[in-house]
């Protein structure tokens, strides 16, 4: 099976269940490239309906928005930086986040998500 194929099926997967369940079938230390707008960068993270602990977590990192969360996620220590966040809610956070961004894509997006996902982990 050729990789634009896999992708388109991957793509289609996800139309059945949720990008968090196939990629949970493919493994952990998956290579994920996301592209998010600068308008859902600038909204909050209660958007991502977060328990308590994380949400609290990340108010007090400064991390209010999506986007600051992203550079959180991204920096070299990432989310172990935050006080009170155990790997449950870091977790948490991550698949949230992911959820959200992918849910924000166009259909042409979603198929360039996973055609990056393919070449990159396959």
């Amino acid at each position: 099976m050729d990789h634009m194929t896999a992708a388109a099926k991957l793509k289609s997967a996800v139309n059945k269940t949720s990008v968090v369940s196939v990629l949970a079938l493919c493994g952990n230390n998956l290579k994920l490239r996301i592209p998010m707008t600068t308008v859902f960068g600038d909204s909050s993270i209660e958007n991502l309906n977060l328990s308590v602990r994380a949400y609290n977590g990340l108010r007090r990192a400064d991390a209010d928005t999506i986007g600051k969360l992203s550079n959180l996620i991204m920096s070299e220590k990432g989310l172990s930086v935050v006080r009170n966040l155990g790997r449950k809610s870091v977790s948490e956070i991550k698949t949230a986040l992911m959820a959200a961004c992918y849910e924000q894509l166009n259909e042409s997006e979603k198929l360039a998500f996973w055609q990056y996902f393919v070449d990159n982990n396959f």
